[in-house]
């Protein structure tokens, strides 16, 4: 019998890494597989179409973003559960399995997401074990990205949030928020932080389980095209100024604001280029600040 588990896969140009991903996908036994294509123009599609037909495919004329690709999938799926991920990871053997039967034992918590390890399997290191927030310099983070995995994460737990690369959705959990899962506005990079960060302000929890393994050959935004880069530096604060209250925020403002700004001055220096999406982003900040002091009680 088939897990109530269906998988969303987004891809753009994935021609090298599609089918190791479905090869991997299709051994995790779930009612379902749907990949969403952002206007591919390599052979991504033809790869899906011959060697995987039982695969349900959506394929858009141009790229609309991760989190329009991820809400779309979501709200297609007709499954209890959703599981997101990256066409560049590729999942052991009952990965799924594991996290399904941590949410179905933890009925309040929204996800469950793995061990994430870098793609080299002979020197594993950790790409993640779920995300975590250094505030005191306004920096989500991936927990042990680029250690050497030597068990120090071989502990089940309850985690800040999942990164979207590989992770377990409970669907009820999704639609409780009362809007879109991923906030399309942010287009890409954060879009999982602040994801996590709304689920845990409506009450739900978030399980990290050691041992569900997959690898994932990280793409950053560190060689993607300038306004990319630009985006994933300033989303930062909207995704702040959406979920975090001004009680928690004044402890460790003094010290998370002037740290910011000398961050600014050094990219200036040496990437102002990367500091374009600044302005707006701060704008939308205030606004999304303001609307949660207008709607307060």
């Amino acid at each position: 019998m088939s897990l109530p588990v269906t998988i969303i896969i987004p891809t753009w140009n994935s021609a090298e890494c599609i089918q190791a991903c479905l090869d991997k996908a299709h051994l995790q036994n779930v009612q379902s597989i749907h990949v969403i294509d952002n206007g591919s123009v390599d052979n991504t599609l033809n790869i899906v179409r011959t060697e995987f037909p039982d695969v349900q495919i959506t394929s858009w004329p141009e790229n609309r973003g991760f989190a329009r690709a991820m809400n779309f999938g979501i709200s297609e799926c007709n499954t209890p559960f959703v599981f997101l991920l990256n066409d560049d990871c590729e999942l052991e053997s009952g990965h799924i399995d594991i996290l399904l039967q941590t949410l179905q034992n933890n009925p309040q918590s929204a996800s469950a997401t793995g061990k994430l390890l870098g793609i080299d399997r002979d020197n594993p290191t950790i790409d993640s074990v779920g995300i975590r927030l250094d505030k005191y310099a306004l920096r989500p983070m991936d927990e042990g990205l680029g250690q050497i995995d030597v068990g120090q994460f071989d502990q089940n737990r309850t985690i800040f949030g999942p990164s979207a690369a590989a992770v377990l959705f409970r669907v009820s959990a999704l639609n409780s928020l009362g809007a879109p899962p991923f906030d399309e506005s942010l287009v890409s990079y954060y879009e999982d932080v602040d994801l996590a960060w709304r689920l845990t302000n409506a009450q739900w929890s978030h399980q990290y389980c050691y041992r569900a393994i997959g690898f994932h050959q990280r793409r950053g935004p560190s060689n993607k095209p300038n306004h990319i880069r630009a985006r994933a530096f300033a989303n930062r604060y909207i995704v702040w100024a959406k979920n975090e209250s001004l009680k928690p925020f004044l402890l460790y403002g003094a010290i998370a604001i002037p740290w910011e700004i000398m961050r600014i001055g050094r990219r200036a220096l040496t990437q102002p280029q990367e500091l374009t999406q600044i302005p707006p982003s701060l704008v939308r900040s205030i606004s999304h600040i303001t609307k949660r002091l207008v709607s307060r009680p």
